[in-house]
Formats: structure tokens, C-alpha cells, sequence
């Protein structure tokens, strides 16, 4: 009995100094050495380094972190489970600044953009989306603001003095980036002041 106690403390000291000094020990640690006169014998153990052994990384979900509020606006486009929508009126005053909550849910990607359009007359929602893959926007299509946002974060932004129909085409960072939806179009009543 004496014995198997000596053995257990033997066996914890060599596996606890293993354990120490296992940053630059072998993947497979040898046979220890059994005081004679035992008949139990010790096999080879897989003992990992700690530089191989992984270490969880804690992202917080959703859930676990709410969105920064942000102030009242006209609008708001939410980026959630891949998707984009649009929450606001469908009708806006032409030469005002139209103001945005954006709220982007999604963690699939690092990096997410609005680019805010307008399209030459005649031209269509359906012509832009076949024309998101041409590597830069077409003549047709004017720039307004382009707006860029980091996965679940809030933010406001501001497409000032509206003169022309708005689309609000929705991307994200895959290489290369990738419009995933188009919203729109708001309509813009009155004239410039």
C-alpha cells in the first residue's frame, strides 16, 4: 500500500513537471521510470504542448451585447442573418438631408457598406443588380454617399440635400466585395430649394 502512494506522488511530481515544462517538450512524452518490484506497467501518454493546445476564444453574440442606441432618425436599414432592410417612409422632400440609423447585426464579415445611388432616368433596380459584379458603378449611376460599417455596430449617417430617387445598395467584405441587396427605390417629391 506504502508503496503505491510513493508511486502516485512519483507519477503527479513527474506529470506536474511535464506539465511545466511541456513549451518545449515532445508531443509524446517517453515511458517513466517504475520502482522495481511493481508490476504496473507505464505506456507512452500523448501529452500536448501548450503552445498546441487551443485556446477558446470568447466572442460575445448579440445577445450577449446590445447595440450602441442611437438618436431619432428619418430612417432606419438594419443588416441582420445575411439580409437588408429598410424601415422609413417611402416618399422624401427633395433638398433636405435624410438621416439613417444603421444597425448592422451581422458578424459574417468583417467590414459592410451603403452605397446610396441614383439612376439615370429609365434606368431600372434590375439593370444596377446586373450590373453590381462590372468592377465599378456604371455612367448611369451616381454615387450620393457611401457609408462603411464594421460587423454588429451602430451608426448614423446623414445623405444630404436629396435631389433624385434613392437606392441603398447593401455589401459586404467578401474578397471581392459583394452587393447582397438593393433597397429602393425612395422617391423624392418638390424641387430644390
Amino acid at each position: 500500500m506504502k508503496r503505491y502512494k510513493i508511486l502516485h506522488r512519483v507519477i503527479g511530481v513527474a506529470l506536474v513537471i511535464l506539465f511545466l515544462t511541456g513549451c518545449g517538450a515532445p508531443s509524446i512524452a517517453t515511458p517513466m521510470e517504475v520502482p522495481t518490484g511493481t508490476n504496473m506497467p507505464v505506456t507512452p501518454t500523448l501529452m500536448p504542448t501548450l503552445a498546441q493546445t487551443p485556446v477558446p476564444t470568447l466572442v460575445p453574440t448579440a445577445v450577449d451585447v446590445p447595440l450602441p442606441a442611437l438618436p431619432p432618425a428619418d430612417a432606419t436599414i438594419t443588416f441582420d442573418q445575411g439580409l437588408c432592410a429598410y424601415e422609413g417612409p417611402q416618399t422624401i422632400p427633395a433638398g433636405k438631408n435624410f438621416t439613417v440609423n444603421w444597425l448592422v447585426k451581422n458578424k459574417d464579415y468583417e467590414n459592410y457598406a451603403i452605397l446610396v445611388v441614383n439612376l439615370d432616368e429609365g434606368k431600372t433596380e434590375t439593370d444596377l443588380w446586373n450590373a453590381k459584379n462590372s468592377g465599378s458603378p456604371p455612367a448611369w449611376v451616381t454615387v450620393v454617399n457611401t457609408f462603411e460599417a464594421q460587423a454588429h455596430s451602430s451608426k448614423q449617417v446623414v445623405v444630404e440635400n436629396v435631389v433624385a430617387p434613392l437606392y441603398f445598395t447593401c455589401w459586404h467584405s467578401q474578397s471581392p466585395p459583394t452587393m447582397f441587396r438593393i433597397l429602393g427605390p425612395i422617391a423624392v417629391t418638390g424641387t430644390t430649394p
